[in-house]
Order: structure tokens, then sequence, then C-alpha cells
């Protein structure tokens, strides 16, 4: 029949998991999870575009300045990041 050892076809331990066909698959709940889902990293980028954009708009100001003046922007900059990395990475 199959090079498969008997030990390992021991029905005892099955992982955890076991077949199910399309329709369960298909299901109403499935579609649920994913709006809630979708709808949760909709709100997360969202979060983040606020963050961005604005530091964005401000460095486009005064394109024909040669240099841009802002003391004290690692303070500034690090602030962001933490803010970006707590809506990603949550």
């Amino acid at each position: 029949m199959s090079n498969i050892p008997p030990e390992y076809l021991d029905d005892s331990f099955d992982f955890g998991f076991t077949a199910v066909d399309e329709e369960y698959i298909t299901s109403p709940v499935l579609t649920e999870t994913y709006t809630t889902v979708e709808g949760e990293y909709k709100a997360k980028l969202k979060a983040v575009e606020q963050l961005i954009i604005p530091l964005l708009v401000n460095l486009m100001k005064n394109p024909d300045k040669d240099y841009i003046k802002w003391p004290n922007r690692a303070p500034q900059i690090q602030k962001q990041i933490d803010k970006i990395l707590g809506i990603t990475r949550s």
C-alpha cells in the first residue's frame, strides 16, 4: 500500500485539525472575520497616513529654498517613528 510506518498511521494524535468541505470554508463566519480584519487594517493604515502625510506636506513647503532648517528634529522624528510602530505592530 504505502511506505508509511504503521506507528504513524495511528489516529490517536491528529494535530487538532479535521478535513472539511468547501461549504464550511465559504461560510458567513469567514466573511464576517474578513470584514472585521479588513476594517481594522483600514483604520490602522488611515492612522499611519495621518502621521506621515503632514510630514511630507511640510517638507514640500518652500521648494525654492535649498535647505530646510529643522532644529531638534531627532526627538520629533523619533516620536513619529514610535507612533508609527505602535500602530503597525499592534
